[in-house]
């Protein structure tokens, strides 16, 4: 765990400094040293989305979560991918979850660059305002399909293509 703590530091000095290949090299030594850190695979993916990569960082920050889904800054870096893949209902979600868990979190958030897709949306302005998103329906609460929509026809005879 040293050794991958050093890589990680070692990462983040290198991603600052604009050695944006290296950075993601030893980050990504970091997470084969220490694969149950998740600040270790955080990292990482803030090294992969440096270099473009939204869809590695994206695995990185799930990964994160995964193993300790108590801290916030990988939601939030989530919630930056998903903006950048137009995922933004899912971005809200996230960040939702992340300033549930870190409120000092919203100060940024509206600078953000990768969050700019969501300013104009009020739900953006109701979580920098510190109001939470409502609850989602979970599938229970879901109307049910209307019934007659769902029968066979009659006769037993799939419809007729048009």
């Amino acid at each position: 765990p040293a050794m991958a703590r050093a890589r990680t530091a070692h990462a983040m000095v290198l991603r600052r400094l604009g050695r944006l290949q290296e950075a993601a090299d030893e980050a990504r030594e970091a997470v084969e040293l220490d694969p149950d850190e998740p600040s270790n695979r955080n990292n990482y993916g803030n090294a992969l989305i440096s270099l473009g990569d939204v869809e590695g960082a994206a695995r990185e920050y799930e990964a994160a979560i995964a193993l300790n889904p108590d801290l916030a800054m990988p939601y939030y870096n989530l919630a930056c991918a998903r903006c950048r893949q137009g995922r933004l209902e899912e971005a809200l979600r996230l960040l939702d979850l992340a300033f549930r868990r870190d409120p000092a979190m919203r100060d940024g958030a509206e600078n953000e660059p990768d969050l700019q897709p969501l300013r104009n949306m009020e739900a953006f302005q109701s979580l920098l305002e510190g109001r939470p998103l409502p609850p989602q329906p979970e599938p229970t609460d879901v109307p049910p399909a209307d019934p007659e929509s769902e029968k066979a026809p009659s006769n037993g005879n799939a419809p007729a293509a048009s």
